[in-house]
């Protein structure tokens, strides 16, 4: 009988694209692995090799559990069962670790390295936990047969899980009416929650589909030539799916970690002049007035002479 395995993720979306790299390798040794997520079951599809589930309410079964550490009310409580004795072979994945914040690290804990991206940690992490000498980025994304790439087409995603990580509006139109200047066409996409409040763009030329489904925004971006956005899981989508992504982003630190890791691509933040001193926070709070629409344009054009 196979060994059970349960990899728990963060509850984002490109959160549990990148820990798939850790459960499709546990696959392939012959694992049989659950990966819990509250996106990832809409790209079943994708993933026709695994399975998923929502919320990990009973894991006691499992022979190893990898979680990623968010430092969330869920990720303690799985950690703390660990350390009283209602888990066994728990291994945790901490994008950073702090001592006297998480407590000391276990044989089977995995500390990430913040100068490189998440995607190389995960399956560097995987690597040393099986005691493998491969490393693999490989996540068992499959693209449907089906589907082909626009030249023509360029992703913008406008939105993220918090406005302290979105760019200007006003600049993602702005580069949209100019990439149509182009000969390209802009296709801002959205959750459809968010759809209304961006459908009325469709009215200066750029598509705005309704996408009900990730199985459907991984369609559309597949179809497309590159993607430009903010710090979000659809530029790991992007990348995932071996397009070029160019995010906009406040943090130059933390996207170094944060950044796509899949397919080469290219990150702008704010100038190092822009200060962040305790209680003005500029660069923290106020990023996004000094990211330009040229900068964008510039780190853009490089992409279009690209093959």
């Amino acid at each position: 009988m196979a060994k059970k395995a349960a990899v728990i993720t963060a509850k984002g979306f490109g959160d549990g694209l990148m820990m798939m790299i850790a459960s499709h390798r546990l696959l392939n040794e012959g694992y049989e692995v659950t990966t819990y997520n509250p996106h990832l079951y809409q790209m079943q599809e994708w993933f026709p090799d695994h399975k998923f589930a929502i919320t990990p309410d009973d894991i006691e079964e499992y022979d190893l559990i990898v979680l990623q550490n968010d430092n969330s009310a869920q990720s303690k409580a799985i950690i703390c069962d660990y350390r009283i004795g209602r888990l066994s072979n728990l291994s945790v994945f901490y994008p950073t670790h702090e001592p006297h914040k998480h407590g000391p690290l276990t044989s089977w804990d995995q500390k990430f390295d913040a100068s490189v991206p998440m995607t190389n940690n995960i399956a560097a992490a995987i690597s040393s936990l099986l005691d493998l000498p491969e490393v693999s980025k490989n996540n068992g994304l499959v693209v449907p047969a089906h589907l082909e790439r626009n030249p023509k087409r360029v992703i913008i995603h406008p939105t993220s899980t918090t406005p302290l990580r979105t760019w200007t509006r006003s600049k993602f139109i702005s580069l949209g009416k100019w990439l149509l200047t182009q000969g390209l066409t802009p296709c801002f996409i959205t959750s459809p929650s968010e759809w209304s409040q961006w459908h009325e763009l469709r009215k200066l030329g750029f598509e705005v589909p309704l996408l009900k489904n990730l199985s459907e925004v991984a369609a559309t971006v597949y179809q497309s030539r590159f993607m430009i956005g903010n710090e979000s899981g659809i530029s790991h989508l992007a990348s995932n799916l071996g397009l070029p992504t160019l995010v906009v982003c406040g943090n130059a630190k933390r996207i170094a970690l944060w950044r796509p890791g899949w397919y080469a691509g290219s990150v702008v933040t704010p100038p190092n002049w822009v200060p962040n001193i305790k209680g003005l926070r500029l660069r923290d709070n106020k990023w996004q007035h000094f990211i330009s629409t040229a900068q964008v344009k510039n780190q853009t054009k490089s992409y279009l002479t690209a093959p």
